[in-house]
């Protein structure tokens, strides 16, 4: 619910403004799923006693070594039928081993509805006061102040059955509880210094600042700057520089411990010795971690350079970090120009802005790359790394036995160090009359310049601009753009065409060459190996889209229109081994880049408004 009031001081044109909101959402989730324990129970089956459902029980096939009518094991206690709904799996029955035919009591005995609610709530109460200070060339200096009081809390409860780790092939879930508060004081200054003057057609300058304290994060203040000035109406200059705070979310702050799996083929080490060369850090920090654990003394050859992961998994655990995370602070600034043709000449307008943000301690999950960095430390830093301090370890014993795999590794959020981001916007407007009606073009363009990121102090800034990187830390192409052209006749129906680019990224920087055998089988001592080719780049990609929209009166509005009209392929790159899982395909699986999922499509919108 909301509520407000707002009305005159009687001091000047001040105003005030309060405002009080409460909001309450409440969310289920729920999944049909086998629970572990009605899954093990469905293969253990005795002959069924006297008084057993039928429905319950499966009758052996023609010709059985072991003829006669079976339940579950788990439906008799002391040789009687106990009242159990199991049904025993017959895999020697044609109907279910080759059509897949289950009785409707063995599919409500399997799939069962575990249900899991959420519960937030928010209040938030605000108070404004806004109004003019003093007059100036340019108009009157205005002023606005303000506190607002915001408190929050979750209850994330999943199924119960989630809880107990109770899902067959399903990852456990804890509860999520927590809140926080904070408390702000802000004030807004406007002062519109000059106007209409030789020389200065605007000069304005613009300043906020906000006291903010969180009781998670205690306090801090940060605040902002903006000027223009135009020496003529169709130029003018801008620029900012402004800082900023975010506190950690309640999720990343209170998310108890989330277990979940990555494939065995993240490990860095998997086929290390075949895909890494020898004096690399991640060949001689594999060698040396899973030496003293599947080397078998007693033969010439050190079978830690034969391993290959052989298990299903690596179970990783997504933890919170209250009472450890800092809060997110960024510094940002910018400048840029804007040029405004005489409208007499043309209606056209380019804007030329350059920005630079660089960010502290964001609140980030890392994954599966905290493996990755882990074993691509210096091996003099391996033992004190942060990263490897997350990672559980490994299993001793046989390598075909599953010797040397790593036991689990935590995935905790983290605040990253530092990100530095830089780019130049470009964003040109064309607009003129044609047959009647109205055209008009814009294309908007990024030239990103840095994407740096540190994870952790001490490390040194990466530069991932214009490469694939590493999914969501910083990572892009170049050059980012797109055009939106329009026409609109004089009856108001608008023809619609744009065009999206990505530029190119490639990630060849990140890996080195890797040596197998023609088939892709690893290397051996007599085998033949090559070095593989791998393609690590995404080429550039244009997409294409259009559409109509006309008003039917009485009706409603419109819009028909068809998205990657040339059904453009997003670029795949291959699933290099020494990427630590990093680099599969891009664009529908890679988790970067604004790319086309579904190819070409079709679409209708109908808008209508009731008065």
């Amino acid at each position: 619910g909301t509520g407000g009031l707002r009305g005159n001081l009687g001091v000047g044109d001040w105003r005030y403004d309060a405002n009080l909101m409460v909001s309450r959402t409440r969310s289920k989730d729920s999944i049909t799923w086998p629970l572990t324990e009605r899954m093990n129970n469905i293969w253990v089956a005795e002959l069924a006693p006297d008084g057993t459902p039928s429905q319950f029980t499966v009758t052996a096939q023609p010709g059985a070594t072991a003829p006669g009518t079976y339940t579950c094991a788990s439906n008799i206690t002391d040789g009687a039928y106990n009242g159990g709904t199991c049904v025993p799996i017959n895999m020697f029955d044609p109907n279910i081993f080759f059509g897949g035919h289950f009785s409707d009591a063995f599919y409500d005995y399997i799939y069962t509805k575990h249900t899991g609610s959420t519960k937030y709530n928010q209040e938030t109460f605000n108070l404004v006061f806004d109004g003019s200070l003093f007059p100036l060339q340019g108009g009157d200096a205005k002023a606005a102040i303000g506190f607002e009081h915001r408190r929050d809390h979750i209850n994330d409860q999943p199924a119960q059955a989630r809880q107990d780790n109770a899902l067959y092939g399903f990852s456990s879930a804890s509860p999520t509880i927590g809140s926080d508060r904070v408390n702000e004081l802000f004030a807004e200054l406007q002062l519109p210094l000059l106007k209409d003057r030789p020389g200065v057609d605007l000069l304005e300058l613009d300043g906020s600042v906000r006291y903010t304290r969180y009781r998670s994060y205690g306090s801090d203040i940060t605040y902002h700057v903006n000027g223009q000035y135009a020496p003529i109406s169709n130029i003018r200059f801008r620029a900012n520089y402004g800082t900023n705070l975010r506190a950690p979310n309640l999720y990343e702050q209170f998310v108890a411990d989330q277990v979940g799996f990555y494939p065995g083929e993240f490990d860095p080490c998997d086929a290390f010795a075949d895909t890494n060369s020898p004096g690399s850090n991640v060949y001689e920090n594999c060698l040396a971690q899973l030496t003293p654990l599947v080397d078998d003394p007693n033969t010439p050859e050190n079978e830690a350079l034969d391993y290959i992961v052989t298990g299903g998994g690596i179970q990783v655990t997504t933890q919170g970090g209250a009472d450890l995370l800092d809060a997110e602070k960024a510094k940002t600034w910018g400048v840029g120009v804007v040029l405004t043709a005489p409208r007499h000449i043309a209606d056209f307008s380019l804007a030329i802005d350059y920005w630079h943000v660089k960010v502290k301690d964001e609140v980030s999950l890392l994954g599966n790359l905290i493996l990755s960095f882990c074993y691509d430390e210096d091996p003099a830093d391996f033992a004190t790394s942060p990263y490897c301090a997350l990672i559980g370890p490994r299993e001793p014993g046989q390598v075909l036995n599953g010797g040397g795999e790593i036991s689990e590794f935590f995935n905790p959020y983290l605040n990253i160090a530092q990100q530095i981001a830089s780019g130049i916007d470009f964003d040109a407007r064309y607009a003129t009359r044609l047959f009647g009606g109205k055209f008009s073009t814009q294309l908007q363009a990024t030239r990103n310049i840095d994407q740096k990121q540190e994870s952790f102090a001490g490390q040194g800034l990466t530069e991932y601009n214009g490469t694939l990187g590493y999914p969501g830390n910083g990572s892009g192409p170049k050059w980012v753009a797109s055009l939106d052209t329009r026409f609109t006749t004089a009856n108001d129906i608008t023809f619609r065409w744009g065009v999206e680019y990505v530029g190119s990224a490639d990630a060849y920087k990140f890996v080195d060459d890797v040596n197998l055998q023609p088939n892709g089988d690893p290397c051996t001592a007599t085998s033949e190996c090559v070095v593989w080719d791998y393609d690590l780049k995404g080429e550039r990609y244009w997409e294409h889209g259009a559409s109509i929209q006309w008003l039917w009166r009485n009706v409603g509005q419109f819009t028909i229109g068809v998205n990657n009209i040339f059904d453009e392929k997003p670029p795949t790159i291959s699933l290099h081994p020494d990427s630590g899982g990093q680099y599969p395909r891009l664009g529908n699986f890679f988790a970067n880049g604004p790319y086309a999922y579904r190819g070409r499509s079709v679409f209708v919108n109908v808008t209508k408004t009731f008065k």
